[in-house]
């Protein structure tokens, strides 16, 4: 088995929290459009409906660069033999403008909601990865 130095471990570091970054920039969008989505829901209307899509719209925007971000991520931790990937999701199309009534927006919610509990499991599996790669090296956190 091949050793590797604390450089390519900091490599590895630095990647994940950039692709962390990324991650919750996307989580945060999606957090938001899950609360309009809600009051698209319950009534909300067409501006509901328009801001909800706004927030996903920004929330694919982060994704795209978290996608860039977790290919570095794992293209840093084969180069120290360790494997990763995740598969983030997509979302409903234009359907929620075309035919806005609760059930495409019980879909979207939906989507919403799963998009974001991928985004926490990605974020959870790259802080083990980075936490464990700290530790074996003595790494402090700067956090």
């Amino acid at each position: 088995m091949k050793e590797y130095d604390l450089i390519d471990y900091e490599e590895v570091l630095i990647a994940g929290e950039r692709a962390i970054d990324s991650l919750n920039e996307a989580l945060e969008c999606m957090d938001s459009a899950a609360n309009w989505g809600l009051f698209d829901m319950i009534g909300g209307g067409f501006l509901a409906t328009m801001v909800k899509r706004s927030k996903m719209k920004d929330g694919q925007r982060y994704l795209e660069q978290a996608k860039y971000d977790l290919e570095q991520f794992r293209d840093e931790l084969q180069d120290v033999d360790l494997d990763f990937s995740v598969n983030i999701g997509s979302f409903l199309g234009i359907a929620d403008y075309l035919f806005d009534n609760l059930f495409v927006d019980f879909m979207v919610q939906s989507n919403i909601n799963e998009t974001r509990n991928k985004i926490k499991k990605a974020i959870d599996e790259i802080e083990t990865i980075c936490y464990d790669i700290q530790k074996m090296f003595g790494i402090e956190d700067d956090e």
